[in-house]
């Protein structure tokens, strides 16, 4: 929710500037306390005596994010000046480092910026500080209503590491007879390639049925390759294509440069005459199929294409071969809540077994709901009071809307989340439909939104860890890959649950949702952003470089992220001084076009985080951006040799000063690029570790 979030985020910055000297010396330590109080008393507040539903609750929450981001613009803008004025440069003897800092501190004076001034501090805090006494007020009276109700947001126990069972591959229930029809169609004795399209609406378990096709051993030894492609509603086909190559062969750069038409050819020459299975997962149009399937030879070797798709439409262009998917009998429904609810072995008490049919009733045979649900109450509290609680807020949202029964039902499942993990579940939406993620960067992300809560037990990044394991022990997060220690690599959300995200985030203003992509490049000179944005992904936007002054000149923008081929267009960036001034995160993937790029530390005064991935004709970082004095990690994947020596280079030279702070990691995409980076990096700086 919005008002955790901001919340969590304002306690972070506080003890960010509280223990850093050159920031804390200008608060008053009365009002941080003040402050830091009512923080607490608002956190404790929607922790444990939140209940989810009712409209003056949600006009209190949104007062309390407001208030919170209201405290949190005072400070960071307070920060910004100490750290403008001069603070920011670290204590070094270099001369370069003095010389840049002389040079900085007598443009500011040029400019006539504003200086330092503990006063406008001071009556800022006052003002938050006492809408946050106000509206504490209002909790009191609130708390004091409610009395002694049952809790519905009740979350028993955290999620420990040994109990992570996220990744296991549970028994697929109530869909056994169409394991066996699919397999006898695939193994059968018929030449000619078959596609066999599985239909039904999502949520059914059309991808779960496909999957214990595609990983049975059995299916495994019969065919010659295996490939798995999850197509969806944006689709692209040079992506399906390059997907279908990377299952047979390692990818290269060299098929980086290659277009639609090459990759095609490619991978119709390494499917001719072998006996392939080709799964192409969530397809919405008979247009995507026409584009890849010119390059799927037909052998006459008895290979296969599986199709899953919501639309009849799309099934039906393939003839009579579908195979229709069907709702889960009652049996079969409670079988799987108790599965899900209460562990292999499914055993639910006596007295709950009347109320949790009732429930499960509800869901009408649709298994991922009644998977959510099963996640949902096998976390909470095991009561009969709490389960009829439970059922009677299920029948009367069933009952108040229509025609979304499926998202209505999921929505319980937010509804009733713990309020740490529920800014990390609305998160999940801003990812696009589909989109395989990795973990290590969504707690990247998590960690500079500010969703974690500090303890002094874990570091954000383990805490974070613990929350994605709670949303997938909760049946809200799928677990992708596991690494060979067991932990989790990838993960992805259903598309029902990522449209219950956006539809919640919008809601309550945690996100901003466009239904369709307009064109930025013919609009920029009316583009225009809330003053008060914290965090940005711009996807397909066609925005040329020299347009992202508009971004930019946001007075509060701390994470930005540039993805795809289209989101950014042209191939220099020379970014303006005074932008982007408390940017944190910055993350550019794939903006392939992208050559050079000239900043230095003015443009970028207090990034902490930078992630540069499939930049393959970037030549090189700037080697100014390692003086940012923030800067923890500058992380590049897929990138030129060039931009990795760069990095490198950056690394040795902030070493040399004293600076141990900063972090570099390179993965590169194939091993001759590793042997030849490892070869320069030898003969430049004399050691290389891989």
């Amino acid at each position: 929710m919005a008002a955790y979030a901001a919340l969590v985020s304002l306690m972070n910055t506080m003890d960010h500037v509280q223990n850093d000297p050159r920031l804390s010396r200008y608060l008053d330590q009365k009002q941080v306390e003040s402050l830091g109080e009512k923080v607490g008393f608002l956190l404790d507040f929607i922790e444990t005596c939140h209940s989810h539903g009712g409209s003056r609750e949600e006009v209190l929450e949104s007062r309390i994010a407001f208030a919170a981001h209201a405290a949190e613009d005072v400070i960071e803008s307070h920060a910004v000046d100490v750290l403008f004025v001069g603070s920011v440069f670290p204590e070094r003897t270099s001369s370069i480092i003095l010389s840049y800092a002389l040079n900085a501190i007598e443009d500011i004076k040029r400019k006539g910026r504003k200086t330092i001034s503990p006063w406008r501090l001071k009556l800022g805090l006052r003002k938050v500080i006492e809408k946050m006494d106000s509206i504490k007020k209002k909790v009191i009276e609130i708390k004091q209503i409610k009395g002694n109700a049952v809790n519905l947001t009740h979350s028993p126990s955290p999620t420990s590491s040994t109990a992570f069972m996220g990744a296991e591959k549970s028994k697929m229930v109530g869909f056994e007879d169409d394991l066996l029809q699919l397999m006898e169609r695939l193994t059968g004795r018929q030449p000619n390639r078959q596609i066999i399209p599985i239909v039904g609406m999502g949520g059914i378990g059309k991808t779960t049925l496909a999957r214990n096709v595609y990983e049975n051993p059995l299916i495994v030894q019969h065919f010659d390759i295996c490939c798995w492609v999850t197509v969806s509603q944006e689709y692209s086909v040079r992506k399906v294509l390059l997907e279908l190559l990377s299952c047979q062969i390692k990818p290269t750069s060299e098929m980086d440069g290659k277009d639609e038409a090459q990759l095609g050819e490619q991978l119709y020459k390494s499917l001719f005459g072998m006996r392939y299975l080709i799964v192409l997962d969530d397809m919405w149009s008979i247009d995507a199929w026409d584009k890849i399937n010119r390059f799927l030879p037909n052998n006459n070797n008895r290979s296969q294409v599986v199709v899953t798709t919501r639309l009849l439409e799309v099934a039906n262009h393939f003839g009579s071969s579908r195979h229709m998917m069907s709702f889960l009998d009652e049996d079969k429904s409670w079988e799987l809540f108790c599965q899900k609810a209460f562990g292999k072995e499914g055993n639910c008490p006596l007295e709950l077994e009347g109320i949790g049919k009732e429930i499960v009733k509800e869901c009408k045979g649709l298994p991922l709901s009644i998977v959510v649900i099963g996640g949902l109450l096998g976390k909470s509290i095991n009561t009969r009071e709490y389960w009829e609680k439970f059922a009677k807020e299920k029948k009367s949202i069933l009952n108040t809307r229509g025609g979304e029964e499926s998202l209505d039902i999921l929505s319980l499942s937010y509804n009733h989340l713990p309020a740490h993990l529920k800014p990390c579940f609305l998160y999940m939406g801003v990812f696009p439909e589909d989109h395989v993620i990795s973990v290590s960067k969504l707690i990247k992300l998590w960690v500079a939104e500010g969703f974690i809560k500090p303890n002094s037990t874990q570091s954000l990044e383990e805490s974070a860890e613990g929350y994605l394991k709670d949303l997938v022990d909760r049946n809200l997060v799928l677990v992708r890959r596991l690494g060979s220690t067991g932990k989790m690599k990838t993960c992805t959300i259903h598309d029902l649950l990522r449209e219950l995200c956006l539809k919640v985030a919008q809601k309550e203003k945690f996100l901003c949702v466009t239904s369709e992509a307009p064109k930025w490049g013919d609009l920029v000179q009316n583009l225009k952003f809330p003053s008060s944005l914290k965090k940005l992904s711009l996807r397909n936007s066609n925005l040329r470089w020299e347009d992202l002054t508009v971004i930019g000149s946001l007075p509060h923008l701390e994470v930005l992220k540039l993805m795809g081929l289209n989101s950014i267009v042209g191939n220099e960036w020379n970014p303006v001084e005074g932008e982007f001034i408390r940017l944190k995160f910055l993350g550019i993937y794939y903006c392939y076009d992208l050559m050079h790029w000239n900043a230095d530390r003015s443009h970028f005064p207090v990034l902490e985080n930078l992630v540069l991935e499939g930049l393959s004709k970037l030549d090189e970082i700037p080697f100014d951006i390692g003086e940012i004095p923030t800067l923890g990690l500058i992380e590049l994947d897929g990138c030129s040799e060039s931009a990795a020596i760069s990095a490198v280079r950056i690394l040795e030279e902030q070493e040399s000063l004293g600076n141990e702070g900063l972090q570099v990691r390179v993965k590169l995409l194939d091993n001759a690029k590793v042997e030849r980076f490892g070869e320069k990096v030898k003969e430049e700086f004399g050691s290389f570790t891989s």
